[in-house]
């Protein structure tokens, strides 16, 4: 039988699922806005291991916002994770859909410069290796995740709950800025 877990512990890491098992889910046909658990500390202290972050798919991504890119299946290798929180630097044009399909006679690859923490690092993706590509609108710390006895569910903050309701966007995370010395 399983423990409850309580509010102020961080949320157990779950094993990493592989992309190619049956059933997978295509992220462009799920709910428009979801909540995706963290697992790793790559955007700590703004994004914690344990904690949730809330996206939202009908949003455009932009430069500066934290996204979740979900990696087409055949791209992920056995005991990877299928999709990351990064926080975007350089992406495609707007409107642009994912997954995206290379014209053969074209010699350009279109790429997105994503950007973790820690440690501090960029990376770059063929945008043909991307199944999918949503908005971090929320972001919930590890102490205020509370999931139900017996896996019945995840327990959200009030006040995200009733943003959910009214089919309103939560709150985009906080951007922190460097304290800049004054001369």
């Amino acid at each position: 039988m399983r423990r409850p877990q309580r509010a102020g512990q961080p949320a157990k890491r779950p094993p990493a699922p592989s992309a190619a098992a049956d059933g997978y889910q295509d992220p462009n046909t799920g709910p428009e806005v979801y909540a995706s658990g963290v697992v790793g500390d790559c955007l700590a202290p703004a994004v914690r291991d344990g904690g949730f972050v809330i996206c939202d798919r009908r949003q455009q991504c932009s430069p500066g916002d934290l996204v979740v890119v979900h990696l087409r299946p055949e791209q992920v290798k056995p005991g990877q994770l299928a999709a990351g929180i990064k926080r975007l630097c350089f992406g495609v044009m707007p409107g642009t859909k994912f997954p995206m399909k290379l014209h053969p006679d074209s010699e350009v690859v279109p790429v997105v410069i994503l950007e973790m923490d820690n440690p501090r690092k960029q990376l770059t993706v063929r945008c043909d290796f991307i199944q999918a590509m949503h908005k971090v609108v929320g972001v919930i710390d590890p102490e205020k995740v509370e999931i139900s006895p017996g896996g019945g569910g995840l327990r959200l903050p009030p006040e995200l709950l009733a943003r959910l309701a009214e089919n309103e966007p939560p709150a985009p995370p906080r951007r922190r800025r460097a304290a800049r010395g004054v001369s």
